[in-house]
């Protein structure tokens, strides 16, 4: 397999070619990684349903970045081949793939964040997060409101947001 430079991990939540993580993506020199985690799709209890539409979206959209010519490489739920969740799936592609970098946009779950962290330890590739333009406010923003407050009320928030935009 072709090494990478960037890996860019588009997780089910995310799937928008404008996204951070495809920022300077060279088709020549990147690849996408899509995953199917039946770890994430058991976490919390979820309508059958539901989990097929989000499956399906996962699937169109890897479609759709083939048809432009992008190399994605994607962990389907029924491979034999695929561990079951971030943790275990992502450092078999990087190796597999001898990715220097996993690009990912930010997760919006601090756990799927801290796995992603842990599926590279101890590879020798680094962890690129990018911002997540789907919100309005950064971490940092949210933690520099947050300073020195002794009680964080949602309306303050939102009335300080108001402003801000």
């Amino acid at each position: 397999m072709k090494k990478v430079r960037r890996l860019v991990l588009v997780l089910g939540d995310q799937l928008n070619i404008d996204s951070a993580a495809f920022d300077d993506f060279d088709a020549n020199r990147d690849a996408v990684l899509m995953i199917e985690a039946k770890h994430e799709a058991t976490y919390v209890p979820q309508h059958k349903q539901r989990l097929v539409l989000f499956f399906a979206a996962m699937r169109h959209f890897r479609d759709g970045l083939r048809e432009r010519g992008l190399t994605v490489h994607y962990a389907a739920l029924d491979s034999r081949h695929n561990r079951g969740s971030f943790r275990e799936e992502v450092p078999r592609w990087v190796k597999k793939t001898h990715a220097e970098t996993l690009v990912v946009a930010q997760p919006g779950d601090y756990r799927v964040r801290a796995e992603l962290r842990g599926a590279l330890r101890g590879e020798d590739c680094v962890l690129d997060i990018r911002p997540d333009r789907h919100f309005l406010c950064t971490e940092e923003q949210f933690e520099e409101f947050a300073e020195g407050r002794r009680t964080l009320l949602m309306e303050n928030f939102y009335r300080g947001m108001r402003r801000r935009h």
